[in-house]
């Protein structure tokens, strides 16, 4: 659709979605069978709709990767104000477990890096502990902790947060890179285990996001826009 910006798009999907609502609900569709089916076929119009427009559907990130037996997403990185000097950075992952087995995991202590586009690497505050690493387990050099794991086909989120002192002067860079390393342990009893493998998941250049939804390498969305498409749509189908 030459000529035409993300934004507008967005807004034409929006609009097209508030004209379809007045007719995704008659007179005549009384039943929640009806109602459920006419909304599918609002969802199917808006879908076809949102990709003659050129918008690429929600979870098309860009931010997708293969690291052996685990798939890992990158969801967001968001960037926090700036509090006492210190500027906050939020990343959040998403690990599939892509083998036909079971795996325990834990994440490899001291791993995970971050580094912005002015080259300012973000470190954890205080050490790595469940307060600044969330949804899985930290593995050290004297401990394991095989309470979590993850089932075939299935996939859990990590969060990471991490800090950087910043004079005034200083601002986050608008892209990043991000690496950690996962282990998969074997349970041998006995309060013993053994590492089987481990997955170096990272992931080059990608934007600062907001609102949870990742732009990746593929271009930025106006958020504003984005939410307030979001809310009508949750209006409409729930």
């Amino acid at each position: 659709m030459n000529g035409i910006t993300l934004k507008q798009s967005l807004l034409s999907a929006a609009a097209a979605a508030a004209l379809l609502a007045g007719q995704a609900v008659p007179a005549h569709a009384q039943s929640a069978d009806a109602l459920r089916r006419e909304n599918a076929q609002l969802r199917a119009q808006l879908d076809a709709l949102n990709q003659r427009c050129g918008v690429p559907a929600p979870d098309n990130t860009g931010a997708l990767e293969r690291f052996g037996d685990i798939e890992a997403r990158l969801d967001s990185i968001r960037a926090g104000q700036r509090t006492r000097g210190s500027v906050e950075i939020t990343v959040t992952m998403t690990l599939r477990n892509v083998s036909s087995q079971p795996m325990v995991l834990n994440y490899e202590y001291d791993t995970f890096n971050a580094t912005d586009s002015h080259g300012y690497t973000y470190r954890f505050f205080g050490g790595q502990d469940k307060d600044t690493i969330k949804g899985i387990p930290i593995a050290t050099t004297n401990r394991v902790d095989p309470t979590f794991t993850l089932l075939p086909g299935r996939s859990s989120t990590v969060t990471f947060l991490v800090q950087r002192a910043m004079n005034e002067a200083q601002t986050p860079g608008s892209r990043f890179d991000i690496s950690a390393s996962f282990g998969q342990y074997e349970n041998l009893g006995q309060g013993r285990l053994r590492r089987l493998q481990t997955f170096p998941v990272s992931f080059k250049d990608r934007s600062v996001t907001s609102g949870g939804v990742a732009t990746g390498i593929g271009g930025r969305a106006d958020q504003t826009v984005e939410n307030a498409a979001g809310r009508l749509l949750d209006r409409l189908f729930k």
